[in-house]
């Protein structure tokens, strides 16, 4: 499963990287054409704001993995072991159910444009296939989360440091 995890996580790095860099040519090329050559196309914002979605949509699972969301330190680390490893159980609970609802929100908003039709205006994209990256980010963000609590609770205690508790 750690395996598993590192690959995906690997994949959404690269994808993530080549979605930014990607967007920043975009972006590039759409004010040289626009201001230099005289020549806008109407496609390049947009598929640069897509580009921007992908990535911090896929970066999100990236940041659960490194512990880079907010957090807050300062309480559990004020309360005895036991109680800080009871708070951080439930926290990372309450973020699996979080990543879960958003699964299930987004999921039903790519049903409904799948359904509808719904296209972008420049690309003529199908909507629904941008919903789908963001559940598939969402997911991913709940997967990563689910692993984080086991491997914390394998740790087994709390006096370890953060980063022998949470090292794959």
């Amino acid at each position: 499963m750690k395996k598993f995890l590192a690959l995906l996580l690997g994949a959404q790095s690269w994808a993530s990287m080549i979605c930014f860099v990607l967007m920043s040519v975009f972006v590039l090329a759409g004010v040289v054409m626009r201001f230099v050559l005289q020549i806008p196309f109407s496609w390049g914002e947009e598929i640069s704001r897509y580009l921007m979605v992908v990535a911090i949509t896929l970066g999100i699972g990236m940041g659960v993995k490194e512990k880079a969301h907010l957090g807050v330190a300062m309480v559990v680390d004020t309360v005895p072991a036991r109680a800080g490893f009871f708070m951080k159980c439930v926290a990372y609970a309450i973020n699996i159910f979080g990543y879960l609802f958003l699964t299930a929100v987004s999921c039903e908003f790519t049903a409904m444009n799948f359904e509808f039709g719904q296209e972008s205006p420049a690309l003529t994209l199908p909507m629904w296939i941008m919903y789908a990256v963001m559940t598939i980010g969402f997911c991913l963000s709940a997967l990563e989360s689910v692993a984080g609590l086991v491997e914390f609770v394998r740790a087994g205690r709390d006096d370890k440091p953060e980063s022998e508790v949470y090292s794959t």
